[in-house]
Parts: C-alpha cells; structure tokens; sequence
C-alpha cells in the first residue's frame, strides 16, 4: 500500500487542507481538530456544533499555520479564527451566531487518526453505481494499493509508515455528515447513509492511534503488521 493523500482539518466540521507531508505526533496530526465551533445562546453553551447540525460550515476551509487556523469561505478570506472577523463572516453565512473555542485536545470522535483504503471507496462506489467523493469520510489518511481485507480484520495490526507506527483501534461507523455533498453542503444525499447501514453496518474506515511518531508524506509505502 502507499500513502495517496493526506488531510487535516484545523477546525472541526469545516472543510480541511491536504498535505504532501506531515509529522505525526502522540496526538495525530498536529492542529487536526484543535479549534471548534460554539454556539454562546445554545442550549448547550461551550459544546461543538457540527455539519450534522449546521450543514454550512462545510461550505468554509481552514488551513493550520503558526498554531492557528486560518479559514476561507463566503465572504472571508485567510483570516485567523481569532480575528473577530472569521466569526462574524461565519455568523452571517449560517444565520446563527456562532464562536471559535481552541481545544486543549483534538476534537475527535473516537482516535486521532482516520484512515480510509481507496479501493473501500471502490466497492461502495460499485454498490451504489455512482461516484462517492472522497471529502464525505473527512479522513487523514486515504491508502491506495493491493485490495485489503474488511476493515473489521484490521483490529489488533499496526499499519507502519516509514519511522511512524499506528495501532489499529477500531472500525470507523458513519454518520449523517457523510450525506452532505462537500461541494454543495445544502445538498443531501440520504441514500448513500442508508447503503452503509444496511450493506456495510456503517462502516467504512478505520481510527487509528500513534504507537511511533514519525513523518508521513505522500507517497510513502505503508504496510500493515
């Protein structure tokens, strides 16, 4: 297998930035999902909203540079999360006030590091008879090569990249996010959630945590012990 692309997604629910290298850390990869997004008024103040609650926020990107996120969208561009005007743009776009909160941890829903085989994608793509575009899963890591087997195998191997070890954790279940279009986040696509819950019992991916920290690059041959 070889390392085909590689993500990270300084704020949570926003779109992410690809990278050709990267050095993975104790906690994944470095300002992965380290900013969230607040509602001050909501009934649950100081908790992330996500894309499942508020689709738009797909519709901004954020870019991790000198330990802030640095986001683009509707009305803004490159500016930092904690210039007032980042939240301002993205309060108007969505129609709710909204807040960036900087997290001591990375807000993640089960282990710092997502990874994704390409040829999964395949066999989902092949089920359905449509392309399924690769931004839906939000994951770190997209591995291509030899077919591999289910990810439920995957429990208990390591996956070694260069210096870098990761330790398989879990299967990766999917949500409601992975039914909005990337492109065109108003858009829905229910279809493709039903198809995993009942084909695949949602799963597709697998979380990962850091036994070794290392750099990882595109390109980089990854094998699974």
């Amino acid at each position: 297998m070889r390392l085909e692309q590689i993500w990270r997604y300084p704020v949570k629910s926003m779109a992410g930035e690809i990278l050709g290298s990267v050095e993975l850390g104790a906690v994944g990869l470095p300002g992965d999902r380290r900013v969230a997004i607040v509602d001050p008024a909501g009934y649950r103040p100081g908790h992330p909203v996500t894309a499942r609650e508020i689709p738009l926020l797909l519709s901004f990107a954020a870019r991790w540079e000198s330990g802030e996120a640095v986001i683009s969208g509707p009305g803004l561009a490159d500016v930092g999360h904690r210039d007032p005007a980042a939240a301002e743009a993205l309060s108007e776009h969505v129609g709710r006030r909204l807040e960036f909160l900087e997290l001591d941890e990375p807000a993640v829903d089960d282990s710092p590091v997502h990874a994704v085989h390409l040829s999964w994608v395949g066999q989902l793509e092949a089920e359905l008879g449509a392309p399924v575009d690769l931004r839906r899963f939000r994951a770190n890591l997209y591995l291509r090569g030899t077919t591999p087997a289910p990810e439920r195998s995957w429990a208990g191997h390591r996956l070694r990249a260069g210096a870098a070890l990761l330790e398989v954790v879990d299967v990766c279940r999917r949500c409601a996010l992975t039914t909005r279009d990337p492109a065109a986040p108003a858009r829905s696509w229910p279809l493709l959630l039903r198809h995993l819950v009942e084909r695949r019992s949602e799963v597709l991916g697998v979380y990962l945590g850091t036994a070794v920290p290392g750099e990882l690059s595109v390109g980089m041959v990854a094998q699974l012990d």
